[in-house]
């Protein structure tokens, strides 16, 4: 079964269903992943795999917390990929990472909308 690209559900009742503070929370979700993206990039230039590992579990947890299930579990795989010290593994969940990054970003876009309705 695929994880759905937001767990509005999930996320809601984590947050007592307070859909000001889910659309807050989307905002800084949404503005500060793409520089944590950025800092993966430059990490990955150097093979720094501790660093790499770190900053895939920073992502992960912000992910997790926004409900970003599928997000959550290509960086719990980056993160694992950067303690095994397996750069190829690394680069491919990023990849993906990144991919699904960008339709979550459209999906959040849509659900703030709703909320803020």
């Amino acid at each position: 079964m695929s994880e759905p690209i937001l767990d509005l559900e999930d996320v809601l009742y984590r947050i007592q269903g307070d859909k000001a503070l889910l659309v807050e929370l989307i905002d800084i979700f949404l503005s500060d992943t793409p520089q944590r993206l950025e800092e993966i990039k430059v990490l990955l230039a150097g093979a720094d795999f501790a660093a790499l590992a770190d900053a895939a579990h920073s992502v992960k947890g912000s992910s997790g917390n926004i409900g970003a299930k599928q997000l959550m579990y290509s960086f719990k795989a980056m993160e694992e990929a950067g303690k095994q010290k397996d750069l190829e593994a690394f680069r491919k969940n990023f990849d993906k990472a990144l991919g699904e990054f960008a339709i979550f970003k459209d999906h959040a876009l849509t659900v703030k909308r709703q909320l803020s309705q």
